[in-house]
Order: structure tokens, then sequence, then C-alpha cells
């Protein structure tokens, strides 16, 4: 497989840009897509056939927080146990759409603030 090209958060940020206002593909799309990649990848590099997937993902408020519920989703479909920890209760329009698919597939969400809960 060819080596990717390593891009800065501004030229990444130009690229969704670009995307979204001069090509008019929905941002949902691009996040989706992200979303869906990293949890490809995770689950290539983390799971097998003898070894299950318990995975705890990082939503925060932006839309890489949106990257996050849609990894929590494929991992789940994948057969991965999945808690959602949430960082913020603000969240930009497109997060707010995944997160409301992950709650109704009743995936547990936690706020970060109770993570010390958690690990009690």
């Amino acid at each position: 497989m060819a080596s990717l090209p390593h891009l800065t958060c501004a030229q990444l940020r130009e690229l969704d840009r670009v995307a979204v206002e001069e090509l008019g593909l929905p941002s949902i799309v691009l996040m989706e897509n992200a979303g869906r990649g990293a949890a490809e990848a995770i689950l290539a590099e983390f799971s097998g056939p003898q070894r299950a997937l318990d995975a705890a993902i990082f939503c925060g408020a932006g839309n890489n927080g949106g990257d996050g519920y849609v990894v929590a989703r494929h991992l789940h479909n994948a057969g991965s146990s999945v808690l959602v920890v949430e960082a913020s209760e603000r969240r930009s329009p497109d997060a707010a759409v995944f997160r409301a698919v992950t709650v109704a597939m009743g995936l547990e969400h936690v706020s970060v603030s109770d993570v010390a809960a958690l690990v009690a």
C-alpha cells in the first residue's frame, strides 16, 4: 500500500472546506467517511477471531466528536462492546445527528465528568 502524505491540521481543514464549499459535498458525508475509516483501522489493528474488542470512544464538542460517534456506531455494529464518553454537552449540528443515532441504538453514553466513577 502506498504511503499517504502527511497533512497539517490547517491543510486538512482547507481540504474539508474545498470539499464542502467548492465541490458541494455535505459535511456529514465527510464525517461518516472519516469515522468509518477510523473504525476499520481500529478493527484491523486490535480485533480478531479470538479477541473481542472493548472500546471507549471519547467525543468532544466539535466535528471530531461527530467522527467519534460514527466510530462508536461502526465498532458496535462489528460486535464490539462500546462506551461513548462525552467531553461536552455542546456539539456541532452534524455531530448531533450521529449522537442521536448512537442513542437510538442504545449505546451507553457517559459524561467525562463521570469517568472517575467508572474506574472506582
